[in-house]
């Protein structure tokens, strides 16, 4: 993830920075070359141990840290290393080892205690927090937080408070215990399912890491101790079945110490009663014949959707069984909305009414041990369609209309006053129309990023000519630009795409900040995050005639018979959220290299605010 500012050295200024300045207080050389690596360029202040860090203070204001020290949300879901790295900060500072080997750290502002408990708790360490009261010369002086706890990893970068830290060697540091059983009467439930491919997420304050799919694992090893019972849990791919977090890594957190015997080469589970659980992909039609003569008492799906319905009906022959056993024969699946067979499961579940069937809808409000206010604020980064159907579990709601509602749209018919990043974003794809062809436009697409994070199209321009028309208008709107404004052009893959980029960058575009972006997913997956944007009422449109084709075009989609719009608007939103406040080198290589920094900069207006701070 790109963050604004190193996670190590915002640690160490959490630890021990003052609140209102970017200063940080620090006897250690090591501390001090930490912030000079960064780019801070330290420089010894009157204070006897104080460091001044010339272009820190802007940044910590635009994170609305000054004066307010805390943890910011983008920390705190950053990429392991990144949480790890901000970890180390904040113990390199605040923190300590015992003589046992544990650490521990005491922090006397509440907001930033409890970013550390759940930074600790996200990184897999079992914390436990106690408050005091702190003192100064026997005088209370509020209260004070101390987390301590004994990790299995290193916190600490500092040699000296490195050498004295043990990692943790007994399994139970990580253990965590049931310490009550109430008996609930029985009630139709449904698991949740989080949008990472494996289904794994982490439930409530304490974080503890279970999966979408659990209850097929318990229906597949309800039977376990009856004699010549065979169940098998099914996912598309192999990959997804055996990723950390899936069920076969959950089999052996349940099974691993029993009498249960597993057999890699098999991918099965022995128990002692004789019965079997087999975990088993089926990711084309070729991986049926595996299964040919195979007889199981229990199938289940994980994640049904991502079936094709003629699969599924094959595979349910492979139940059956003896006249005098004493299990019955039973399926199950487990799947969200979405997905290439969302349509047949819908029909042969959701909308089925007989007495062979059933299908168990749930929505948030049926998990009551879910941290709700988490996963709803987790939901709201997401598209509308997949926000609905993993919140509410609705079938019914369809792409059209979906990723981009006509409704959602704001205008505006100036741009906002202040700091805004600029791009314009290319797609090529289109071409000169023909005799009874509808063919694409060549779009380029202007988009301002505000400093507040509001969003605003400001112009659309298209075009269906021949190459030597599209040249000219990609210059005269470049032109029109002006040269502070980069350009983008979406760059198919292969050596193909970068030879048209890199020609039109150096034939049309030299001179200008240009270069080709390719794509990273398809387009409904790119369009995704600019969507989430658009259903918050966070996109502005500059009032123009452009407007009534762009929203026709937006809503349609992905359904509708053109896309160059949708293309442009993506690629430009992405490039901007990348491109963040640093000099853009965000492209394929071709084209000008970043600017030196000038007076229309935010990044010099950053240096200008620091130095007045000076």
């Amino acid at each position: 993830m790109d963050l604004p500012l190193d996670p190590y050295v915002l640690g160490v200024w959490l630890g021990d920075g003052t609140s209102a300045s970017g200063q940080v207080t620090t006897a250690d050389p090591a501390i001090v070359e930490s912030l000079r690596v960064a780019g801070f360029a330290p420089r010894k202040s009157a204070a006897r141990y104080g460091w001044g860090t010339r272009g820190l203070s802007p940044v910590l204001r635009r994170l609305g840290l000054l004066g307010d020290k805390h943890i910011p949300s983008p920390y705190l879901r950053a990429s392991r290393a990144q949480r790890a790295a901000l970890l180390q900060g904040l113990m390199d500072t605040d923190g300590t080892a015992t003589q046992s080997g544990s650490v521990e750290i005491t922090l006397t502002r509440k907001k930033l205690i409890d970013g550390v408990v759940e930074l600790v708790t996200s990184l897999g360490h079992k914390a436990s927090l106690r408050t005091g009261t702190a003192r100064l010369n026997g005088r209370d002086c509020g209260p004070k937080y101390r987390l301590k706890w004994q990790p299995q990893e290193t916190v600490f970068r500092l040699p000296r408070k490195f050498a004295r830290q043990r990692l943790a060697v007994r399994r139970t540091t990580r253990f965590r215990y049931v310490v009550t059983a109430q008996r609930l009467s029985p009630r139709p439930m449904r698991c949740l399912t989080v949008a990472a491919p494996s289904g794994l997420f982490l439930a409530g304050n304490a974080m503890i890491p279970t999966h979408n799919s659990s209850a097929l694992l318990a229906a597949a090893l309800q039977y376990a101790d009856a004699p010549r019972y065979a169940a098998l849990i099914l996912r598309r791919t192999f990959p997804s079945l055996a990723m950390p977090g899936g069920l076969l890594e959950r089999s052996h957190e349940w099974l691993d110490g029993t009498a249960a015997r597993w057999s890699p080469s098999t991918s099965r589970w022995h128990f002692p009663s004789g019965a079997t659980l087999t975990f088993g992909f089926l990711d084309d039609d070729r991986d049926l014949d595996r299964y040919a003569s195979a007889e199981f008492h229990c199938i289940c799906f994980d994640e049904l959707t991502q079936f094709p319905e003629h699969r599924y009906r094959r595979m349910l022959a492979r139940l059956r069984r003896l006249k005098d056993a004493e299990f019955p024969l039973r399926s199950r699946g487990a799947s969200n909305p979405g997905g290439v067979g969302h349509d047949w499961v819908k029909a042969w579940f959701v909308r089925y009414t007989g007495p062979d069937r059933a299908f168990v809808p749930a929505t948030l409000e049926d998990n009551p041990y879910l941290d709700r206010l988490e996963y709803e604020r987790q939901l709201a980064l997401l598209d509308p369609v997949t926000r609905e159907q993993l919140r509410r579990g609705n079938w019914d709601v369809t792409l059209q209309g979906g990723l981009f509602p006509r409704t959602s749209w704001e205008f505006t018919d100036v741009p906002p006053a202040g700091d805004l990043q600029r791009v314009r974003f290319w797609d090529l794809a289109g071409t000169k129309p023909k005799a009874g062809s509808d063919p694409s436009h060549t779009c380029g697409l202007k988009m301002a990023l505000h400093a507040d994070g509001r969003v605003i199209i400001e112009d659309v321009r298209r075009i269906r000519e021949g190459p030597a028309e599209v040249d000219a208008f990609l210059k005269t709107t470049a032109e029109l630009d002006g040269r502070a404004i980069p350009v983008r052009l979406e760059q198919e893959g292969g050596s193909s795409g970068k030879r048209t980029v890199s020609d039109v960058v150096r034939r049309v575009l030299q001179g200008f900040d240009a270069g080709g972006v390719m794509p990273w997913a398809s387009k409904v997956e790119r369009a995704r995050p600019f969507s989430a944007q658009v259903s918050v009422r966070n996109v502005y449109l500059l009032r123009a005639d452009w407007n009534a084709e762009y929203v026709a075009e937006r809503e349609q989609f992905p359904l509708g018979s053109h896309d160059d719009q949708v293309d442009a608007s993506s690629g430009a939103f992405d490039f901007l959220v990348r491109r963040g406040r640093a000099a853009s080198e965000y492209y394929s290589g071709v084209g000008a290299p970043a600017r030196a920094p000038d007076q229309g900069d935010p990044w010099w207006e950053d240096d200008q605010m620091q130095r007045a701070d000076e």
